[in-house]
This record gives structure tokens, sequence and C-alpha cells, in this order.
């Protein structure tokens, strides 16, 4: 969590974000401090700072999940061919003047 209050209260206007630094207290008083911690950490992993999504992933009890990995780029085609092969040219169409 603290690592969480840090990343919140960052920049040029801290005290804008002293509501969401409440909240984030009492977010801690109604669920565990583990819970918090957890979603908390989820939150850091994809940047989301917001006091107000954390308390949806604690609602829907999604610190538990894990952060889905991204599937591996395909490789390069084995057929792959460059975009001008697919120019179409017609030798006997007139240009317009």
């Amino acid at each position: 969590m603290g690592q969480f209050a840090e990343r919140l209260f960052e920049g040029d206007h801290p005290w804008s974000k002293i509501r969401q630094g409440h909240k984030l207290l009492r977010l801690g008083d109604r669920y565990t401090a583990q819970r918090l911690d957890a979603a908390c950490q989820r939150a850091l992993d994809v940047d989301l700072i917001d006091v107000y999504r954390v308390e949806n992933i604690l609602i829907q009890a999604l610190e538990e999940e894990t952060t889905p990995q991204l599937p591996l780029p395909l490789p390069p085609g084995r057929f792959a061919r460059p975009g001008c092969v697919f120019a179409q040219s017609d030798p006997y169409r007139r240009k317009s003047a």
C-alpha cells in the first residue's frame, strides 16, 4: 500500500488527492491489510493509480487472480511477400487526362 500511496500523491498538486488518500485508509479498515496490499500491487502492475478502481478490485475479489500473460508474437510468415507484389497495375487501362 505504501508504493501505491507514494504514486498517488506524486505530482505537482498532491493535495488534490487527499480524498482518495482518506478512502485508501478506509479501505484498509474495511478489508484486511493483506487483501488491500494485493489489490494495490495488482493496480500498480498495470499502472492504474485510482483508489476507486482499487475498491472495485476488492469488491470483485480480483486481487487473488493472476494477471493474464500476453500471448507470444507469431513468427514471421514463411510465405510472406512484400506489399508491392499485390499492387494492381493494368498496362491496358487508359490514364485520365
